[in-house]
């Protein structure tokens, strides 16, 4: 699972370094690691945290024009982050989202339902 994880985050790397279609297809290569990673054992808080991270960089680089697949990147970034229990990032994703609206000056719907399903399964 370390081989996996560690081949997921070299690939994301790479990806962040090229353009084009190079950059999609080490993005997606390296999604498709992380997912085995996950795959072998679904409860590896640093593989689903590095997913989450790939999958909110790939958000942010995604045109405003494509907003359906804005809004399934970042919903997917949400619940890995949450899978991954990762609280500081999830509540740092809020307040991104909330300064967001703010600064467009229009109403920017963020779900919060990630937030609430992370707590929901929590054992606090």
């Amino acid at each position: 699972n370390v081989v996996e994880y560690s081949v997921a985050t070299s690939l994301y790397l790479q990806s962040l370094l090229r353009r084009g279609a190079q950059a999609k297809r080490l993005y997606q290569l390296a999604v498709r690691k992380y997912e085995a990673a996950v795959a072998t054992q679904p409860d590896d808080r640093l593989a689903l945290h590095g997913w989450a991270n790939a999958l909110y960089h790939r958000f942010l680089n995604t045109p405003m024009s494509q907003r359906d697949e804005r809004e399934r990147l970042f919903s997917a970034a949400l619940h890995k982050f949450a899978a991954a229990r990762s609280v500081d990032t999830l509540f740092a994703l809020a307040e991104y989202e909330q300064a967001r609206a703010f600064r467009i000056g229009r109403n920017v719907r963020f779900k919060t339902h990630a937030i609430a399903e992370y707590f929901a399964r929590s054992d606090r």
